[in-house]
């Protein structure tokens, strides 16, 4: 039992160096393609702003939506950095995979669930193809650790509070909308259609009263969901027989 013991913990001291070896290596690759990638027009270069990387992932289903969110808009606005795309996105989002024990929160130190580290490092051993793919390996990160009725009750939720409020001024209902589609996984690309609708029948009677001789001649809705915000919110200081701009029906 005592040779058994010694050679687990052989095994991991091994893993370990392992993983730290290669978060060293991809890190002095990033460090390198963010000193020699540069963008093309130097004249442009004062509009460049740094980018800041996400805090570690130790753990936890809020953290990894912040996680993700941040790595999505990185790469987003700074593509010049990941040259090969999807490789180096992964790479970069393993760099910043750590263990419970690293957690902020001590309360969540003593969590029994693999790693980050090691599951990140089992990916490796086993050449899984999410490694090559940032979208995947999100996903298989989502099912790891992510709260799997996280989305499914926040969408309830997003269906019973879409309504709103009384005295809830235009800005501060879509920023709630905004940010309970965001926790349901609703995507104002993707679903901009069923969530214009939804944002339309949660106005309140009289906005959408004051706002609707407004829509173009011949449409029936905005062009944009923030154009129907807009109007509503200016429709708050106006008087009902001008448009925002204090143009004349």
């Amino acid at each position: 039992m005592l040779e058994q013991n010694r050679m687990l913990l052989k095994l991991l001291f091994e893993q370990q160096a392992k993983w730290k070896e290669e978060r060293t290596r991809m890190l002095t690759e990033l460090d390198r393609s963010r000193t020699i990638d540069r963008p093309e027009n130097p004249g442009n270069q004062s509009k460049i702003f740094k980018m800041v990387d996400p805090l570690r992932y130790c753990g936890g289903a809020k953290e990894l939506d912040k996680f993700l969110e941040t790595l999505r808009s990185n790469f987003a606005s700074h593509k010049h950095l990941f040259p090969r795309g999807d490789p180096d996105q992964v790479k970069y989002a393993v760099s910043f995979l750590d263990t419970w024990n690293n957690h902020p929160d001590t309360t969540q130190r003593q969590t029994e669930n693999t790693d980050r580290s090691e599951w990140a490092s089992d990916l490796r051993e086993a050449k899984d193809p999410c490694l090559e793919n940032f979208e995947l390996f999100a996903n298989e990160l989502q099912k790891m650790y992510g709260d799997k009725d996280r989305r499914l009750n926040s969408a309830a939720k997003a269906m019973q509070e879409y309504q709103q409020l009384q005295n809830e001024s235009v800005r501060v209902y879509a920023n709630r909308l905004n940010a309970i589609w965001g926790r349901a996984g609703w995507s104002l690309i993707t679903h901009k259609v069923v969530l214009y609708d939804m944002a339309w029948a949660g106005l309140r009677h009289a906005l959408k009263t004051k706002v609707r001789s407004w829509i173009s001649s011949g449409k029936d809705r905005f062009d944009t969901l923030d154009q129907l915000f807009d109007c509503a919110a200016a429709s708050e200081f106006k008087p009902d027989d001008k448009k925002p701009g204090g143009q004349q029906q």
